[in-house]
């Protein structure tokens, strides 16, 4: 893989941590002590009651003499409890309720400091640290100038940092000096209870308190696409790797973000200098997707691992597959690290008049804001049952808010009719009231089709609900997508009253970001900024990844032993990643404008199983010569290629040709009254607005061609659900 060196601006500040005593023992600890003050008073004992490996009991044992809770008998050698536990706990088989908790100390440590680093480019913060990189990079990143100041960072985001900080500390190599030891054996029975920013050194203000300036190399990866200005590039940030991947994916997501708003892409800034550095790299000939599929890039990994049983003990050969392996895992982990985070439950739609109940459901329980994305609004006009429901919506005083217009060409006139606009002026904010129905009066050059409700349920979907009756035949599909179940939530600890589990309801990430693109569609700031997307405001959390505290694995050496504990922690990382995303259920991620072509020219090159389209007019998008020649090659491999589609007006002369050749390879062409966008590979889906059978996915530099917007679905049963739903489409 051809990677460059970046350099990344970043903020250098101190933050004072206070540490607090543990919530009590921990369950095993509290059943040792009960054990011992059962008669388990011997070593022997203790691990057959326990039934713990005798090293582990033992353990077990010193930290607990070191904590004051147990000593040594001097004239037996026998283990006793100290009198306050054993006065704590009373009966050790019913003990009194919230014993162990009452033991833990109440003596809060000394404050202690923590140098904390910011990159300017998404706003990650982590520990400052020696290991990172300071490489020989010389193209220095942009600054995202609407990052919050240092002391305006929220503290769950400097809690994360400071305890991959004690980790980090945690996790060094036994010696070192005495006073080194002492502080980290405190902080293994400590706990973070506050974070409080200090400043640091000579300034630069702009940070808002005293704070360094700092730069780090990071090292970049671009995959294929984007060779001019009419798409994003597909960066990533894949090392150092004492930079945590979750900091890194933020940082990639963070430049494009920057890209796509408008900065540092002129000639001899950052971008166009980055691209041609990376094309004048050699080029990569290895097949990569265009689009992340975490549940395939895990695959690979397992397999490489497990096929390491047959693998030579030669130093070459290790060598390799050591490389190979640790390139496997930084994908994986990255994409399983930011797949979790996409974790919600996916329900169908089917039908206009589905679609028709979900917008006024929307409008009925909203208690915050509803999001409308439609080209075309002609209901408006006529609907009294919409009108009513966006009237008393507003009397609620829920913020409704309108995106239309199908091209930057639309006007305002055409599309909205004499009792639509009456309709938008008596539902018109006003500074009186709270709620009100906000509409631009320039088009947003939208063709998706969404609702969102609050920060609670998306719909995104074929259907022009705002512009079609209930009424209409044409078969319409789209998914609905909301938090996971309560019943999924974290379970409390067993053999404590203390719960991490957060009560806040939870918002899917997928959510959030079709909230956040739809805005960027708006071109009036002040209607931009109303719209809200963060779910504390709403007394709500996202759903996130874990903190990774993971630590390199070296390659192996010569001995027989050194390569077989080498090969079963490869093979236990790879099944740990797999249980991960087996154990996240149902992955809804979003999908805009032209990653639907990527992903439906990814399908038919990489598909093992099946592939099924669907949308309304067949032509150029799937019969051009691009897709055609990718399409005939997935028939060859045995893969199942299904299209479905309601008009062939645009099949003329060389398309027809086409068209005929793959149904005589293998394809099955079936008409039907489909007005549905579906995209179906193998165990993935994506449900959208756009017409994979007749667009190219073009998109110019002015961005004026029409937006689009799904979602990608990873669950099997969806798919299947899907392709029956197709399959029972009314004929023609």
């Amino acid at each position: 893989m051809n990677t460059y060196g970046v350099l990344l601006p970043c903020r250098r500040f101190t933050v004072q941590v206070q540490f607090g005593p543990q919530e009590g023992l921990s369950p095993v600890e509290q059943f040792t002590l009960r054990a011992v003050a059962a008669g388990a008073d011997s070593m022997p004992q203790l691990r057959d009651v326990l039934r713990l490996d005798e090293r582990v009991a033992l353990d077990l044992c010193v930290d607990l003499l070191r904590g004051g809770f147990l000593f040594v008998d001097r004239l037996t050698g026998r283990l006793e409890l100290a009198p306050t536990v054993r006065e704590e706990m009373g009966d050790p088989v019913n003990p009194s309720p919230d014993w162990a908790q009452k033991l833990a100390s109440t003596r809060p440590s000394e404050p202690r400091e923590y140098a904390l680093l910011q990159e300017l480019v998404s706003g990650a913060v982590f520990p400052a640290s020696r290991e990172l990189g300071r490489g020989q990079a010389r193209l220095r990143a942009p600054e995202n100038e609407r990052l919050p100041l240092v002391q305006d960072i929220q503290k769950p985001q400097l809690m994360h940092a400071v305890a991959r900080a004690v980790r980090n500390r945690l996790m060094q190599e036994d010696g070192g000096s005495s006073a080194e030891q002492n502080v980290r054996m405190s902080l293994q029975r400590q706990r973070v209870i506050d974070v409080k920013v200090v400043g640091n050194g000579p300034s630069a203000s702009m940070g808002g308190v005293n704070v360094g300036r700092e730069l780090i190399a990071v090292e970049m990866s671009r995959k294929g696409g984007a060779e001019d200005d009419s798409d994003a590039p597909a960066l990533r940030i894949i090392g150092p790797s004492t930079l945590p991947s979750s900091i890194r994916q933020s940082i990639s997501r963070g430049l494009v973000a920057l890209w796509h708003q408008g900065l540092a892409r002129e000639r001899g800034q950052f971008f166009p200098i980055l691209m041609e550095r990376f094309r004048d790299l050699e080029e990569d000939n290895a097949p990569e997707l265009a689009t992340a599929d975490p549940v395939a890039t895990v695959h690979q990994l397992v397999s490489a691992a497990s096929g390491l049983e047959t693998l030579p003990a030669e130093p070459e050969a290790l060598r390799a597959a050591h490389e190979r392996l640790a390139e496997l895992e930084r994908d994986a982990s990255d994409q399983v690290d930011e797949a979790i985070t996409h974790a919600a439950h996916a329900q169908l739609v089917v039908g206009a008049r589905a679609h028709h109940e979900a917008v006024l459901s929307a409008l009925d329980t909203a208690e915050h804001q509803v999001l409308l994305v439609n080209p075309w609004v002609r209901q408006l006009e006529h609907n009294e049952s919409l009108r009513n429901a966006l009237l008393g919506a507003v009397t609620r005083g829920v913020r409704v808010h309108l995106l239309w217009g199908v091209s930057r060409q639309a006007r305002f006139e055409d599309e909205f009719g004499p009792q639509a606009r009456k309709l938008l002026e008596v539902l018109a904010p006003r500074e009186q009231k709270t709620g009100g129905l906000f509409v631009a009066q320039e088009p947003c050059a939208v063709h998706a089709k969404l609702v969102v409700c609050d920060l609670r349920w998306a719909l995104a979907s074929s259907a022009n609900f705002l512009n079609s009756s209930a009424e209409r035949s044409e078969h319409e599909i789209g998914v609905r997508v909301e938090a996971p179940g309560s019943g999924e939530a974290l379970a409390p600890q067993t053999g404590t009253t203390w719960s991490p589990t957060d009560a806040r309801p939870p918002v899917i990430r997928a959510l959030r970001s079709t909230v956040q693109w739809a805005r960027s569609l708006i071109q009036d700031y002040r209607l931009q900024r109303i719209i809200m997307d963060d779910p504390a405001l709403e007394g709500q959390r996202q759903l996130i990844a874990p903190v990774d505290f993971g630590v390199n694995l070296h390659a192996p050496e010569a001995s027989a032993l050194s390569i077989n504990i080498w090969k079963g922690e490869w093979q236990r990382r790879a099944r740990l990643l797999q249980s991960r995303i087996q154990g996240a259920g149902t992955l809804v991620m979003p999908v805009a404008d032209v990653q639907h072509r990527k992903l439906l020219l990814d399908a038919l090159r990489l598909a093992t199983r099946r592939v099924v389209i669907s949308s309304r007019a067949l032509g150029i998008g799937v019969l051009g010569v691009a897709p055609a020649s990718v399409l005939e090659e997935a028939v060859r491999r045995n893969v199942s290629v299904t299209i479905f589609f309601h008009d062939e007006g645009e099949v003329q002369e060389e398309l027809a040709t086409r068209r005929e050749a793959l149904a005589r390879a293998g394809v099955r062409f079936l008409r039907r009254r489909v007005h549905s966008k579906v995209l179906v590979c193998d165990d993935w889906a994506v449900v959208t607005s756009f017409n994979f059978l007749s667009f190219e996915g073009y998109y110019d530099s002015q961005r004026v061609a029409r937006h689009e917007f799904g979602f990608r679905i990873f669950d099997p049963a969806l798919c299947d659900a899907l392709i029956d739903s197709l399959e029972s489409a009314p004929p023609p």
